[in-house]
């Protein structure tokens, strides 16, 4: 029981820690605000579609929790995700915006 609990919890915070990305492309939105990567000019549009995206990958980790059966599956996306914002990160403290 406290194993299942421990487990559940974790990937509610994993649904949890898209949230600031999500945040982040609601706010360039909003303040209609410029946002670089190196040599990538985001625009509103791509702004829109990562709000989907982040939506999605929520949705999919909080169904998790309830369905055992998407937790690897779940488990592996945020992982490959998670690297992939690290390397994203990474990039952007060498090529300021």
């Amino acid at each position: 029981m406290i194993k299942t609990n421990t487990l559940n919890s974790f990937y509610g915070i994993i649904a949890c820690s898209l949230m600031p990305h999500w945040a982040c492309h609601y706010y360039r939105i909003e303040t209609q605000s410029s946002f670089v990567i190196g040599s990538w000019r985001l625009t509103i549009l791509d702004s829109y579609l990562f709000i989907i995206f982040y939506s999605l990958l929520i949705v999919f980790v909080l169904l998790s929790i309830g369905f055992d059966s998407l937790k690897l599956i779940s488990g592996l996306l945020m992982g490959c995700a998670h690297i992939t914002f690290g390397i994203v990160h990474l990039i952007r403290l060498f090529h300021f915006f």
